[in-house]
């Protein structure tokens, strides 16, 4: 299919940060497959668009003030203000929701009232939505099924891990399959959509695990020489119960600059601020901390720079299996079964499995039996130990100097 003649797909999703970075796949895949797709997400999410140099049109949505269009000229990386909207000169051949919810279906509606405003009703319903199968249901069975189990299960479960000599024999690494992620959910959308607006009932080429370019080159002041290596840490997470201990982060740290070359860098935004100054105390050359000092799209960069990373289940996660990055992503209160799990052969996603897990679909901001056991148990060690294992099979020398 001639670029002329390029089916033009919007994709929504409106949030978060992670959400938005897992659509690249989807992208990718319409490329793939002849289509152009231009992202629709909240404008305060502009900032991860960076991590789609493929992107010629963006979206940005607010309620105060609607739709705001943006595109990329073929010369530049950097987004300019563009009228295609104001002028009805977009077209748009499908809608691919990705996010699947009221807010979703009313930015759907005002987009479609937006780009018919001139047209009559009957043109209007030709345009083609496709929505991703959610698994909202199967979230709320697994919440409510924790809420029995732990009744049952959970005391014996903790005096067993507070016996064992060896606590990393109770953590599952990468406990869900492929199968179950969200990406294989945006996997079946992507192929009705082209199947549709391709008119087209052959099966797509392969949706294949993009390889991204590199972010627009940023100067990481870091006082860094381009022979000093560096790991990412994320403390940060959007909800309490997601959060590894502060003090397991610390120690992973020294363990990290005591046994290897590698420097630090901390990561986060303004909200992890204390954290950072109690990771960064006492003071070293060998910690940096950035928390609240970096944008996202300097983040992004910070971290597609690094030769690996820890984080609670979040964004990074989801940004270093689009750029190849090893690490190990830290789950508690919620639970890889959701869907949300890195798939990549160098990222392993830690979990204790306990029986009260996952307690909330998004986390929550305080444990019902108040010890919060599914992160105080995962040990810096056992963290360690999985970091050392995935930057070694990806070729990263993991030791000291």
């Amino acid at each position: 299919m001639s670029s002329a003649a390029a089916k033009k797909i919007a994709v929504i999703r409106m949030s978060s940060i992670g959400d938005i970075i897992m659509t690249y796949h989807a992208q990718e895949s319409l490329f793939a497959n002849g289509c152009e797709p231009f992202l629709v997400c909240d404008k305060k999410f502009k900032d991860t668009i960076e991590c789609f140099p493929n992107l010629k049109i963006l979206l940005c949505w607010t309620k105060e003030l609607g739709f705001e269009c943006y595109e990329r000229t073929s010369d530049s990386q950097a987004w300019c203000d563009s009228k295609m909207l104001k002028e009805n000169k977009l077209q748009i051949d499908g809608i691919l929701d990705l996010q699947c919810t009221k807010r979703s279906r009313r930015v759907i509606a005002a987009l479609k009232n937006c780009l018919n405003s001139d047209s009559t009703s009957k043109s209007r319903k030709k345009m083609t939505v496709v929505s991703v199968e959610k698994k909202t249901f199967h979230r709320i069975l697994l919440v409510f099924m924790s809420y029995i189990k732990s009744f049952f299960y959970r005391k014996n479960q903790i005096k067993t891990i507070k016996k064992s000599l060896k606590i990393s024999d109770h953590v599952l690494v990468n406990p869900s399959p492929e199968s179950h992620s969200i990406v294989n959910n945006h996997k079946q959308a992507v192929t009705k959509i082209i199947n549709i607006v391709s008119l087209n009932s052959q099966k797509p080429k392969d949706f294949e695990e993009p390889s991204v370019k590199n972010l627009p080159n940023q100067p990481l002041d870091f006082h860094l020489n381009e022979n000093q290596k560096y790991i990412c840490i994320f403390p940060g997470a959007s909800a309490r119960t997601k959060l590894w201990p502060k003090e397991h982060f610390k120690s992973l740290i020294q363990k990290i600059t005591k046994q290897t070359a590698y420097q630090i860098v901390l990561c986060g935004s303004d909200l992890e601020k204390e954290v950072g100054a109690y990771l960064d105390s006492p003071n070293s050359d060998r910690v940096i901390n950035k928390i609240g000092l970096l944008t996202l799209s300097e983040t992004l960069t910070t971290l597609q720079n690094s030769q690996g990373f820890v984080s609670n289940d979040s964004f990074p996660g989801h940004a270093a299996q689009l750029f190849k990055v090893p690490g190990v992503v830290i789950f508690g209160s919620t639970s890889p079964h959701f869907g949300f799990q890195p798939h990549s052969a160098n990222i392993s996603s830690v979990w204790l499995g306990l029986s009260c897990s996952p307690c909330s679909r998004h986390g929550s901001n305080s444990c019902r039996y108040f010890d919060l056991a599914c992160m105080n148990s995962i040990a810096p060690e056992t963290v360690f130990s999985i970091l050392s294992s995935n930057l070694k099979s990806k070729g990263v020398l993991f030791s000291g100097s």
